[in-house]
């Protein structure tokens, strides 16, 4: 994910260490006339640059900053995903400004599984747990909430239940697949690998044909298990 915010031309020299360092240490300090969404992402580039002494100033200076107005720019869309995504990892901040950073389309999602990595907040994770659609997109997420030892119940259970619902029945109709073609039958395994009949494995649904597991070594010498599976559609009687 990535920010369209146009970068304000003032502030490259800020950005690129270009700038006398006198300029940049009173931007470290947050001094200079700057509009609060360039003053941040001028902070957060400091903070995360090599100069320690700038680095640490930044750091600081971001703390200090007042946290309703950096949530304010953040729902209104006026930050760059470096500031967001920087913005997610720092510690001891709102409940209500983590939330607005983990529901911004803009936040990058690495950044966000860090934050489910390391937050000591239940609810907060709660709160990423029910953005299916970002567990979905960064499956990574699933194992940092589930393996985080604040987690909740519920945000356990959500995650563990968009992993069943998306990944392992998904996987299950590739490895079915994947049998299907090996044994030749590569009609019958698209027919499986289509996204209607693949989402009902391993459901309730008995209304779609199912593969059936056979092991007899008549018709299977190897002894090993096959797979057969219904035409797709029924066959045409001839007259």
């Amino acid at each position: 994910m990535s920010s369209q915010r146009p970068q304000n031309p003032t502030i490259a020299p800020l950005l690129n260490g270009t700038a006398p360092q006198p300029v940049r240490l009173a931007a470290a300090r947050g001094i200079l006339p700057l509009p609060q969404a360039d003053l941040l992402e001028v902070l957060v580039a400091l903070a995360d640059g090599k100069d320690s002494e700038l680095a640490s100033t930044a750091s600081a200076t971001i703390v200090s900053q007042d946290t309703t107005s950096i949530e304010t720019l953040v729902r209104a869309d006026q930050l760059s995903s470096t500031v967001l995504g920087h913005l997610v990892k720092r510690p001891a901040m709102p409940k209500s400004l983590y939330e607005a950073l983990i529901g911004n389309r803009s936040t990058p999602a690495e950044s966000i599984v860090d934050f489910a990595k390391s937050t000591s907040s239940g609810a907060l994770l709660e709160f990423v747990a029910l953005n299916q659609q970002l567990l979905v997109q960064m499956p990574l997420l699933i194992d940092a909430i589930v393996s985080n030892p604040n987690r909740t119940p519920d945000a356990e259970r959500r995650a563990l239940e968009t992993k069943r619902e998306f990944f392992e029945k998904e996987r299950g109709a590739a490895q079915i697949a994947n049998e299907l073609r090996a044994q030749g039958k590569d009609a019958a395994a698209e027919f499986i690998e289509k996204a209607e009949f693949a989402s009902s494995i391993g459901s309730s649904d008995t209304t779609r044909p199912e593969p059936v597991v056979t092991s007899s070594r008549t018709d299977n010498p190897s002894g090993r298990p096959t797979l057969t599976v219904p035409d797709p559609e029924p066959k045409s009687m001839s007259p």
